[in-house]
């Protein structure tokens, strides 16, 4: 992770446009957007051993991990013979 800095773009106000980039050292990769990211910025999936940036991780955990398995009513599961 040589000579790379964070690219998370932070915003003070909504309804300004101006932005700015952390510029903090980069540590890690997100696993799923490929940003750099500092220690600041950098989330670990506790499940998978990933880290993500805030908004990947968000949309991880409610996509892969807080997804319930569709449940079958016991009268339609078919019996075995």
């Amino acid at each position: 992770m040589r000579n790379h800095v964070c690219g998370i773009v932070e915003v003070a106000d909504l309804e300004e446009p101006v932005a700015y980039t952390c510029n903090s050292d980069a540590v890690a990769i997100c696993f799923d957007c490929c940003t750099h990211l500092c220690d600041a910025h950098a989330g670990h999936c506790d499940l998978c051993n990933e880290v993500f940036c805030a908004t990947c991780l968000a949309f991880h955990n409610r996509e892969q991990h807080l997804k319930k398995p569709a449940r079958v009513p016991v009268r339609q599961r078919r019996k075995s013979a």
